[in-house]
C-alpha cells in the first residue's frame, strides 16, 4: 500500500497546487480588484483543489477510499471528454486541450489503483 499512499499523496499535491494557481491566477486579472468574469475558473480551480483533499484521504488509507478514487476516474476522464469538445467546436486553443491531457495518465493509474484492490 505505501507506493500506492505515494502516488495519491503525489496526486493530493498536483491537484491542490493546481487549484490553488486557478484561484489566485485565474487569468488577465492578476493584480486588479476581483473580476466576476474569472469566476467559472476560480470556481474550477476551488473544485479542483477539492478533489485534491480527497486524494490526501486515499493516502492516508487506500484501503478504505476507492469511491473517492472512482470519482477521481470519472471527474478526470469526464473533464477530458469536455475539453475535447470544446477543443473541436474551437471554443479553446489546442494549447488547452492539450494540458488537459495531464489528467489521462491520473485516470489510469487510479484506475489500475481500483482493479489491482479489487483482486485482492
Amino acid at each position: 500500500m505505501r507506493g500506492w499512499s505515494i502516488l495519491f499523496w503525489v496526486a493530493a499535491a498536483f491537484n491542490v497546487i493546481i487549484g490553488l494557481a486557478l484561484m489566485i491566477f485565474p487569468g488577465d486579472d492578476i493584480g486588479h480588484d476581483f473580476d466576476p468574469g474569472t469566476l467559472p475558473v476560480r470556481a474550477m480551480g476551488w473544485f479542483i483543489a477539492v478533489f485534491g483533499v480527497g486524494y490526501a484521504m486515499v493516502a492516508n488509507a487506500p484501503d478504505r477510499h476507492h469511491g473517492i478514487v472512482k470519482l477521481g476516474v470519472i471527474g478526470k476522464l469526464g473533464f477530458v471528454v469536455l475539453m475535447l469538445a470544446a477543443w473541436s467546436s474551437a471554443v479553446i486553443p489546442t494549447s488547452q486541450f492539450v494540458t488537459s491531457l495531464l489528467d489521462l495518465p491520473w485516470a489510469a493509474a487510479f484506475l489500475i489503483f481500483l482493479r489491482r484492490e479489487a483482486r485482492s
